[in-house]
């Protein structure tokens, strides 16, 4: 301990403690440390490090890989598809409320190929991120197929503003020309996560409480609200795009993280948040000879598409 720490006394450099208020103080050459401050940087350097793991994570996972962990949670995945299936059927309330409307299951196909559909090569380059074809009782509603383009978006604390290389703007236009039914773009939006010190703290009260129980006190919970505003910022951005209003959109932010199963770890859907979406409707430009490409390429190569039951 330097000379003057010895005159001063035995006090924390970090907190201003001193020997008598503390169990542990740690000396050094040119500053003291007490239990209580390791403690606040064990949990410091702890949260950074989850932090860099998840973030080196979200970087490196593509978008095929996001909707499929977005398809394995059916919960998230039936709000996410919400403004597509509401607007498809006419549903005024979410499409897994009743009354339910007439479909029941969803044939879903990714990243097929304009070639694959015979679509005129002029309409668009690149895949149709997500074919979705409604069934009932085993028969396939072609005339309510929808489709979907999908764009990642990765904010960063550093680059709030951080967007995906395009808005899908150009994409689903031509989807519209394409003439499918029913055409939406989804944002899905996957923000790095704040570090502690970042956190917004606000009072939870309690709900549910059983009838005739006392009500206890709201509690202070840490709250990180960049997602949120992440999010607001990407429906900002959707409402100026230069699309038909029959087109509709959705921005969802998705919390991926490790989650532990049976010993194992694996990437799961922590929370999501839904912000203000635009319901599709029914595209003026629906094209008869659209259906029956699409029900020609359903018919061949039935095993690409994933059955997704809506109601059990």
């Amino acid at each position: 301990m330097s000379k003057k720490i010895a005159k001063a006394g035995y006090i924390c450099s970090f907190c201003g403690k001193n020997q008598n208020e503390i169990e542990v103080l740690v000396t050094g050459s040119d500053a003291t440390i007490c239990n209580e401050c390791i403690e606040v940087c064990n949990k410091i350097v702890g949260d950074y490090c989850k932090r860099r793991k998840i973030i080196e994570v979200l970087e490196k996972l593509t978008e095929p890989q996001l909707v499929r962990i977005l398809m394995a949670d059916i919960g998230v995945f039936r709000w996410t598809l919400d403004f597509m299936l509401r607007g498809a059927f006419e549903h005024k309330v979410p499409v897994f409320l009743p009354p339910r409307p007439d479909f029941d299951s969803l044939l879903i196909g990714l990243e097929i190929s304009r070639d694959e559909l015979h679509l005129h090569a002029d309409q668009a380059p690149g895949d149709i991120d997500m074919l979705i074809i409604p069934q009932h009782r085993g028969e396939n509603l072609y005339g309510k197929t929808m489709v979907i383009e999908i764009k990642v978006v990765r904010p960063t604390i550093r680059k709030p503003s951080r967007n995906a290389n395009s808005l899908g703007e150009t994409q689903s236009n031509k989807l519209v020309t394409g003439g499918f039914p029913y055409v939406g773009l989804l944002h899905l939006i996957i923000s790095e996560p704040s570090p502690e010190h970042m956190r917004t703290e606000l009072l939870v009260e309690s709900v549910n409480v059983p009838k005739g129980m006392p009500v206890p006190p709201p509690t202070k919970r840490k709250f990180d609200l960049f997602p949120l505003r992440a999010t607001e910022r990407q429906l900002g951005r959707l409402k100026k795009l230069r699309l038909p209003d029959y087109v509709g959109f959705n921005p969802v932010d998705l919390d991926i993280r490790f989650k532990e199963k049976n010993g194992q770890s694996r990437l799961g859907i922590a929370g999501y948040g839904i912000q203000q979406d635009r319901e599709v409707k029914r595209n003026p430009n629906s094209s008869q000879e659209t259906l029956k490409l699409i029900e020609d390429h359903y018919g061949k190569n039935h095993h690409r598409y994933l059955t997704v039951k809506w109601f059990s």
